[in-house]
């Protein structure tokens, strides 16, 4: 019977499922996936089961991790909001410049004084452990909830230096396998031409991608995506026949320029890139690190360890301090950065690579050097990996829990009721599946995932856990009840705020039951609204409490709205204590509390009449 060995397709078949099995378990297990990946290809290797042997593959390994890693960092640029990096754009400048040459050059004379290398091995380890790990950083710290702009920088730190870095080694590789007397211009005019082509065509690529997309009647709704992967490995592979290796960057800047196009589909693109990585990811671990004899880290010895621990506890924290002088970070943020630059799949791939151009250019010690850039992975994820958390409690870097809501629907009414409670302070993410509500919200400022409100993933990506809520805000209530159910299960003390319409089958019994609130306290016609505040016909008024009194909005939901004729007034948010919250059954008014409330303006004396009744005096009164 073979073995996955004999055949080259039962080799990429078994890493497959090998790299997916193991991603699968590190989520139950909660831990990094690249260590369970590492695990599972050193076992299933030579030195293991000798079950996948890459070898097998000749050619084909490298022409697989090429376009693994090109369709890998494309995604990286997609979800790279320009707009978002404005404000941290010094320091991600300064990472990817600075940062870059101050570790290649610390890294490279840690390898001259511990391993004993010769000057070309230490100037290409150098350059290889230039590139961090996106796939690794981003899940990371999205798992931690690090404030906002320290995940900025680490997150576009990992996309963009994946590229520059990945150009700095492969023309570093061209001066230690051409060493000529001309090999320093040559390098200067290499290292430019690589970075201007893969600019060039990036932003053309990309340019052209966004636009094709946008034809919806050339590319089917279902091959949108296909379409989409087929263009981006196009320009990797045109970009390399005409200049080696320019490839990496063409495809991020083409992932960047797509993903900062005003385009329909792009948060489906983003989705369906996000499990094609995955997969990518899993299969192109097992695999490399299948092709690592743990004899070679063996050989490595003490100075291998001594050099990975270098890198991590003296290169990193001097990229980080020459990478952020003149900034507005605090030394605790700085210190959280010094610790968190784990390596990943670029650094495993360039390595891999670079070991066999070595080999075949009969230049010793590339396996050694590969083994070495695997060590520095494996000790930089596995450490930071299980301790990040631990430093980011200590420095006290993690978002605050209880932040913010989930809006569930991009209409107008929730993007409405999202500039209110953004007011406060609030961090508010929009969900929705309509493209056309979703690029509104975003031209309005409003953070939106565009998906599935009840997908598990889409949730976990508004950070369900660290809200204080979930609002829905559609006319579909058989989404939200579903909804509440998935919130509680995901997180039973997030609480869930409901839309009930008009003539609804639905009660507030049936909400309160599974502990739900009913939003703005009564039955509402969405239709109705949408179309006043779309017509202007509607107007915003905040009214401040001046009764001693609690007022307690108790009244059941066939009460007409507390006795104002039905779709008079829309009450939104109750500000208290300076915490802004959506309003509903059961809340409680105190005095000098301020609510802002939505009225038809042909019945804006009639609506303010009934206030002043019950204790209000007007704030402020505008329009929409």
């Amino acid at each position: 019977m073979p073995t996955i060995s004999d055949h080259a397709s039962l080799t990429i078949a078994g890493a497959l499922a090998a790299g997916v099995l193991a991603i699968t378990v590190s989520r139950h297990l909660r831990t990094p996936g690249i260590i369970i990946l590492l695990l599972v290809g050193v076992g299933m290797g030579a030195d293991g089961l000798n079950l996948i042997v890459p070898s097998s593959l000749g050619p084909l390994l490298t022409m697989i991790v090429g376009m693994a890693v090109a369709v890998i960092l494309f995604e990286g640029g997609l979800h790279l909001d320009l707009k978002k990096l404005k404000h941290e754009s010094a320091v991600i400048n300064q990472l990817i410049s600075i940062g870059a040459i101050v570790t290649a050059v610390l890294s490279a004379l840690a390898a001259w004084f511990w391993m004993g290398w010769d000057k070309n091995l230490c100037i290409l380890f150098g350059t290889l452990v230039i590139v961090t790990g996106p796939t690794v950083v981003t899940p990371l710290l999205r798992k931690l909830r690090i404030k906002k702009n320290i995940s900025t920088i680490l997150e576009a730190e990992g996309v963009l230096i994946d590229p520059v870095g990945a150009i700095i080694a492969v023309v570093a590789l061209d001066f230690v396998i051409r060493s000529t007397n001309h090999t320093e211009t040559f390098t200067i005019f290499s290292l430019l031409s690589k970075f201007g082509l893969g600019l060039g065509i990036g932003v053309i690529g990309g340019l052209a991608i966004g636009a094709l997309l946008k034809m919806e009647k050339i590319v089917p709704d279902e091959l949108e995506n296909t379409t989409t992967l087929a263009m981006v490995l196009l320009l990797f592979e045109a970009s390399n026949s005409m200049i080696h290796e320019s490839g990496i960057m063409t495809v991020t800047v083409a992932g960047m320029v797509v993903g900062n196009m005003n385009i329909p589909i792009h948060r489906k693109l983003v989705d369906f890139k996000e499990q094609l990585t995955i997969m990518l990811i899993g299969i192109l671990f097992v695999l490399l690190a299948a092709d690592v004899p743990i004899q070679d880290i063996k050989d490595l010895g003490w100075p291998g360890f001594a050099t990975a621990l270098t890198v991590m506890f003296l290169v990193r924290p001097a990229n980080i301090l020459s990478s952020t002088i003149g900034s507005d970070l605090t030394w605790k943020e700085k210190l959280f950065m010094c610790w968190i630059a784990p390596r990943g799949i670029v650094a495993a791939a360039v390595a891999s690579l670079f070991a066999n151009d070595l080999n075949e250019a009969g230049i010793p010690g590339g396996d050694s050097l590969k083994a070495l850039v695997f060590l520095v992975i494996a000790t930089t994820v596995i450490s930071q990996g299980f301790t990040a958390g631990i430093f980011a409690n200590i420095l006290g870097l993690r978002r605050k829990q209880n932040d913010g809501f989930i809006i569930v629907g991009a209409n107008v009414l929730g993007r409405l009721l999202a500039r209110l409670l953004k007011s406060g302070n609030e961090d508010i993410i929009i969900i929705d599946r309509n493209n056309f509500d979703c690029n509104i919200a975003e031209k309005e400022g409003l953070n939106v995932i565009y998906g599935n409100a009840l997908e598990e993933n889409v949730l976990k990506r508004a950070n369900l856990s660290s809200r204080r809520g979930v609002i829905g805000i559609t006319p579909n209530e058989g989404l939200h009840v579903m909804l509440r159910k998935r919130v509680l299960n995901m997180s039973k003390e997030t609480k869930v705020w409901l839309t009930i319409m008009n003539d609804s089958a639905v009660s507030s019994a049936m909400i309160k039951s599974f502990d739900g609130k009913v939003l703005f306290a009564s039955r509402i016609d969405i239709d109705l609204w949408t179309h006043r505040i779309n017509q202007k016909s509607a107007i915003t008024s905040n009214w401040t409490y001046n009764s001693d009194t609690v007022l307690t909005i108790d009244k059941e939901l066939n009460d007409k709205s507390y006795d104002l004729p039905q779709n008079l007034i829309l009450p939104l948010v109750l500000t208290s204590g300076g915490l802004k919250r959506p309003f509903f059954i059961g809340i409680q008014i105190r005095k000098n509390d301020k609510i802002d409330i939505l009225t038809f303006e042909k019945e804006a004396e009639k609506a303010s009449q009934w206030l002043r009744g019950k204790g209000f005096v007007p704030t402020e009164i505008s329009g929409l």
